[in-house]
């Protein structure tokens, strides 16, 4: 039977995983082309630092991941059925390469080759790129600077492991531009850190080219929003871009520019992020990703694609988001206060910012609604005007930040917030009613147009309280615990 030199009609788009799926016997001339790196490549050194004492640790059989510490050998350390998900998922995606690694001992090398092992022959094949990713961009970062330290024997072993797991990769079909982003990120991690795979080269710049538009916007957010999932890609692309090497694609470069840009303007005064949508917030890993990359950040100017802008007036900031609805996020400076957004989608247009010597303007709409902001120059009264159409319920939907306690004024036209820090600011509005409630456990405020009419406008601002109250205070009728 003749080996087919093209890929037939219909087949999938990426050919290396199409090669990949045929039998050994009908595929001998692509046998060593595909079969793995023929030696060390570049160093690239992850962002990510390991820790000796844990090295030692897992040494003497005490492996702490997670907040869980198991009592294991080496044998039957990735059989541990009890331990928790999370657990489980550091030991399959070679979290601990990085502590031996970082121990930098004989002994503790020949012991992660050990357990290299055991892992390769237990059940951690990934059944998603994610995993997969992380699994090879761990290979080829600490993993290869233990193997370089090691015996020829050792080394060979180590060269059919990343074999192994780079077949599995090109195995795996992508179901999104983000996966295919990912499988291309690991592609470029196989290409720098070893020798022999140049063949990769074209494969993992098509899916970069193909895609990253997709994930990372122009405007340098993550196409998720999350300042998470952005703060993950950074990590990975940083340490590729500082091996100085053809490997990485222009386009990459600027993606990781932009990124860079769009954290700076989710950054507030305190250091602290406060972007729309973040989760698991680390500021040293984010303070890490500015001093590794020692270069003038760009600054991010507003255009037709961009859907962020972003007002600092003393330590107040007022983040705007125009991606699929009207989002304010505004923050004192220690800590963010409320989060809004319209109830209704429709498309929008680029946010437009006018400064002037008592504050700045900013101007944002949709179909449906068009928002008008002031914040004062010394970042103590923010002042919002949303004018509704035709045929639109006048709604406006406010979640108040955790730690915040809330009292109602003004039967009810009004509301009180009291920080931990025991400053106050005063939400006032006109033109609606407002309705403190509960959802899904956190409290929310809801101002509706008066006689829940079509279209109108609403008038409400929030205004810091020149000192803290003092004396006895009547105990506040509700206190959040909303965490945005």
């Amino acid at each position: 039977m003749s080996v087919p030199t093209t890929v037939p009609i219909g087949a999938a788009k990426d050919k290396l995983a199409w090669f990949a799926k045929l039998p050994t016997s009908l595929r001998p001339g692509l046998r060593k082309r595909h079969c793995g790196p023929s030696g060390f490549g570049q160093i690239v050194t992850p962002l990510t630092v390991g820790n000796a004492e844990q090295a030692s640790e897992m040494y003497a059989g005490r492996f702490a991941f997670a907040g869980q510490i198991i009592v294991a050998s080496p044998s039957d350390v990735f059989a541990q059925s009890h331990a928790k998900p999370e657990w489980r998922s550091a030991m399959a995606g070679l979290d601990w390469l990085t502590h031996c690694n970082a121990s930098n001992r004989n002994l503790h090398d020949q012991y992660a080759m050990r357990l290299l092992h055991y892992w390769s022959h237990s059940k951690h094949a990934a059944t998603d790129i994610a995993a997969q990713t992380r699994i090879l961009i761990s290979l080829a970062t600490d993993g290869q600077m233990i193997a370089r330290r090691c015996e020829a024997s050792d080394q060979a072993l180590y060269f059919e492991i990343v074999a192994h797991e780079l077949k599995i990769l090109l195995k795996l079909s992508a179901g999104h531009s983000g996966q295919s982003l990912n499988k291309a990120i690991a592609l470029l991690y196989c290409l720098n850190g070893f020798q022999g795979l140049g063949h990769l080269r074209e494969l993992a710049y098509e899916l970069i080219e193909r895609n990253l538009d997709r994930v990372i916007l122009a405007d340098g957010g993550h196409a998720s929003r999350s300042a998470q999932n952005l703060i993950i890609f950074l990590e990975r692309v940083i340490p590729l871009q500082l091996t100085k090497t053809p490997i990485m694609p222009p386009f990459l470069s600027r993606a990781l520019e932009n990124g860079l840009a769009m954290l700076h303007l989710l950054q507030c005064a305190d250091g602290k992020l406060t972007g729309l949508i973040t989760e698991n917030y680390d500021a040293k890993r984010l303070q890490r990703l500015f001093d590794v990359w020692q270069i003038k950040i760009p600054k991010l100017n507003l255009a037709p694609q961009s859907s962020f802008a972003r007002i600092d007036h003393e330590k107040a900031t007022l983040i705007a988001d125009t991606s699929t609805k009207l989002g304010l996020d505004f923050s004192d400076g220690k800590q963010k206060l409320v989060q809004t957004q319209s109830l209704e989608n429709g498309h929008t247009s680029p946010a437009i910012m006018q400064t002037a010597t008592q504050g700045t303007v900013l101007m944002m709409q949709n179909a449906n609604q068009k928002r008008t902001c002031f914040l004062s120059a010394d970042g103590l009264d923010l002042r919002i005007e949303d004018e509704f159409g035709i045929n639109v319920v006048g709604e406006i939907l406010i979640q108040v930040a955790l730690g915040i306690r809330l009292s109602s004024l003004m039967e009810g036209q009004a509301v009180m917030f009291v920080l931990p820090d025991q400053s106050v600011w005063h939400l006032k509005q006109r033109g609606g009613t407002v309705h403190i409630r509960q959802s899904n456990g956190h409290y929310e405020i809801l101002i509706l147009c008066d006689g829940n009419k079509l279209g109108g406008k609403i008038n409400w601002s929030l205004k810091k309280q020149a000192k803290a109250v003092k004396g006895p205070r009547k105990k506040p009728e509700f206190e959040t615990g909303l965490l945005i």
